[in-house]
Order: structure tokens, then sequence, then C-alpha cells
């Protein structure tokens, strides 16, 4: 008797699981016939009914954020897509597709939503890093900055925030020089002068060895020691504006930063010892 019971209780909750099973992929399904004929009320019930009968699954979560993509409710549908791509239960695969379209929703909210257009240059940034998106966030917030359209202790925050991630070499200058300008506690920075240089085309590339040259033509105008340690200081200083290239000599125009000059040559002392 006691055996038959749990033979009973092992179909029963055999039976609900499937019976569970069933409804979360007929409501799944149904709510992905809505969703295709632009029914969002309908798809938006039948979807969440499937997660409740299947919590955790992926596709129920992934057709309920499309929902609020649809629906126009963009900023709900980017934290269910984002909780749904470091779930727990979403496989690497999974993520990597999800990650890949909220990349693309943000570059096409970026463009359809001009007033919002750092924040989704930021959250490009954010997913991937090395894409470009972190240079061109930071030209967003040049332009609020030099338009005075934003308030600056916001604009400071952002700037901070876009420089703790890779960036080129003129977005990192402009970050910084914002930055400093909107800190109340910082000296205006100084003007920038410009100096047209030339030099032989080293293996590094044209514009690192017209960098090399203007670092070293700027040390010796502010009359400090070509020592190498300074020189190499010195180049974050130069912000290569143009160049081109004539049988292996670059020719430019850079630009030099004073106070990044200045704080290079008193950073930095001689790696040898005078007299020896």
């Amino acid at each position: 008797m006691q055996f038959r019971s749990r033979a009973c209780a092992l179909l029963a909750f055999a039976l609900a699981a499937c019976e569970a099973e069933s409804s979360a992929d007929l409501d799944l399904e149904a709510g992905r016939a809505h969703l295709a004929k632009g029914e969002i009320d309908a798809a938006r019930g039948r979807l969440e009914r499937a997660m409740a009968a299947a919590p955790g699954e992926f596709d129920p979560a992934w057709n309920r954020a499309l929902v609020d993509v649809v629906s126009g409710d963009v900023e709900a549908a980017w934290q269910a897509l984002d909780a749904l791509r470091v779930g727990r239960s979403t496989s690497p695969a999974q993520a990597a597709l999800v990650g890949v379209y909220m990349l693309t929703l943000a570059a096409r909210f970026e463009l359809e939503r001009p007033a919002e257009s750092t924040r989704w240059a930021a959250r490009q940034a954010s997913l991937d890093p090395a894409g470009g998106a972190g240079d061109r966030w930071v030209a967003l917030l040049v332009e609020r900055a030099g338009t005075g359209s934003a308030h600056a202790e916001s604009l400071r925050v952002e700037l901070a925030a876009a420089l703790r991630g890779p960036l080129g070499q003129k977005a990192a200058r402009d970050a910084r020089r914002w930055a400093r300008r909107l800190d109340p506690a910082t000296p205006p920075a100084r003007a920038r002068s410009a100096l047209e240089v030339s030099a032989d085309v080293e293996p590094d590339g044209p514009r690192e060895s017209l960098r090399r040259a203007a670092a070293r033509a700027a040390v010796e105008a502010a009359g400090g020691v070509l020592e190498p340690n300074r020189l190499t200081a010195a180049e974050d200083a130069v912000l290569v504006e143009r160049y081109s290239v004539t049988r292996d000599i670059v020719t430019g125009r850079v630009s030099i930063d004073g106070e990044v000059l200045e704080r290079a040559l008193k950073a930095t002392v001689p790696t040898s010892t005078p007299g020896k």
C-alpha cells in the first residue's frame, strides 16, 4: 500500500510537470503569434503566463522583453534584456545573442532619440568597450559641454566614467580637458600651442614618429633635458592634428598641451647620474 501511494504521488508530480511544460509552450507560441501580429497586450499576457509556468527559461523572457521593445517601453526592455544577458541560466551563446541585439538596439536609439544620445552611446561603450563607442560618447559629451546645454556636475561624472574605459588618443585628451575645466577646484587649463613638425617614419608608423619628434621639440623649447623618460612623458602632451607622408618623411601639424607638458617636465627625473 505504501509503495502504491508513493507511485501515485510520483505519477501525479510527473503529470503536473508535463502539464506545466505544455502550458508554458502553448503560452509561448501564442505570445509569439500575437507579437508577430502586433497584438501587444495579448502577447504580453500570454508571455507573462509562460514565464510564470517556466521561470528561468530563456525563450519566454526573451520574447517578453521584445514586447517592451515593440511597445516603446525601451527602459523596461533594456533592464529585462540586461538581466537576461547575465542570468545564471542563460547559456554563453544566448548571452552573446542578447548582447549583439542590445548593441543594435542602443545604436538605433542613439540615432532616433537625439536628446538621449549620450545615454545610448554610454551603454554601447559598456557592452563593447573596444568597439569605439567610448570615443563617440566623449564626442557627444564634449558637444554638450561646448554648448552649455547640460548640468556641469553630471557632465563631469560622465566624463570620468568614460575615462575608465579604453579611448582613442583624442577622445581621452578631450575628456581629461573638459573634466578639469568642469571641476571647480581645478584652475583653467593652459591653451594649446601649435607646431609644424617633420620626422623620419619609424617602424611603428608616421603618427607615432611625429609624436616623438614633437615631444623632443617641445622639451627643447621648454629648456628641458632630452632624457628618455622625460621625452616619453612629454608625448602625452602631443596631439597629432594632421599629417602627410612623402618618401618616408612624415610632416604634420601638432598641438602641445602646456599643462601636460609642464607636469611631464616636473615629474620625470634623469635615469643617468651626471658625471658618470
